[in-house]
């Protein structure tokens, strides 16, 4: 029998194409169930994992027996880095580093006095050695000649 404009493709018996429209009702529903699971319940599953996962890193994880001691959150985290980068009488970082800074400025110090005893002991040295080559050429010019060639003739074999 042919179909009018409009209307839709009958068995004849009505319960059947009931069962037959809501077995298509459900089939669209359900294809555009997935689809909707597929492209916003997923991205929003992983969007609230990672949620979750900030949320159990901010606040931290209690201790378990047997199995771990916990968590700290960020703001226990915070509280130990300050107490790590300000003065307290000598167990943070920053007392470490300041007692390290001062010895070292001592040991600065003690190189620069160093390098000036070992300065000044070089510039009496090199005194001392002006001397002691002018008083060499001093005796060198008041040996008389014929000495200084006798010397050289015993040191040639002649006699």
């Amino acid at each position: 029998m042919p179909l009018a404009d409009g209307d839709w493709p009958t068995t004849g018996i009505h319960w059947v194409d009931t069962i037959i429209g809501a077995c298509v009702v459900l089939a669209i529903l359900g294809g555009g169930f997935q689809v909707i699971r597929a492209h916003l319940f997923r991205p929003l599953r992983t969007w609230l994992h990672r949620f979750d996962q900030f949320l159990t890193d901010w606040n931290g994880t209690p201790g378990r027996p047997g199995i771990s001691d916990g968590t700290p959150g960020v703001m226990e985290r915070l509280r130990s880095m300050e107490y790590q980068v300000n003065n307290n009488g000598g167990n943070s970082m920053k007392d470490q580093m300041d007692a390290t800074r001062a010895i070292a400025d001592r040991t600065e110090d003690k190189v620069d006095l160093l390098a000036k005893q070992l300065s000044d002991h070089l510039d009496k040295a090199a005194k001392a050695d002006e001397a002691m080559w002018a008083a060499i050429k001093t005796i060198a010019e008041s040996t008389p000649p014929e000495h200084a060639h006798e010397d050289s003739a015993d040191e040639r074999g002649d006699s």
